[in-house]
């Protein structure tokens, strides 16, 4: 009877974000090299544009901040949630419709982890 060694590794919550924030690092270059560079490239979408995927970046970041701080949560949990939550939106989406939504969808998330 063969017996399988068993590790025992525990990971806590500040290991398990690291490496949800370090797999999001390349899906997030990707796209900003698809949406954005690309797109430029093959003359779809003027200069301005190219920066669309990251201005996204930018307002999930803001809107996750602000939404951490009004309700006392700790930061990196609304960072997280804002950062898939962009990673799923579609990049015709209106950016201030986009931050509104965003806004009332962090709330109640909030709300439930206290």
């Amino acid at each position: 009877m063969n017996r399988i060694p068993f590790l025992h590794y525990f990971k806590d919550e500040q290991d398990i974000f690291k490496s949800y924030f370090l797999a999001l690092i390349p899906l997030l270059l990707f796209g900003f090299y698809k949406n954005g560079i690309l797109l430029y490239q093959n003359g779809l979408i003027q200069e301005i544009e190219i920066f669309r995927p990251l201005y996204f970046v930018v307002v999930s970041l803001g809107v996750g901040f602000a939404v951490a701080k009004i309700m006392r949560d700790e930061v990196k949990n609304n960072l997280l949630l804002s950062l898939i939550v962009m990673a799923s939106m579609s990049l015709n989406t209106n950016l201030l419709i986009y931050a509104i939504l965003l806004f009332v969808l962090l709330f109640p998330l909030c709300i439930s982890v206290l």
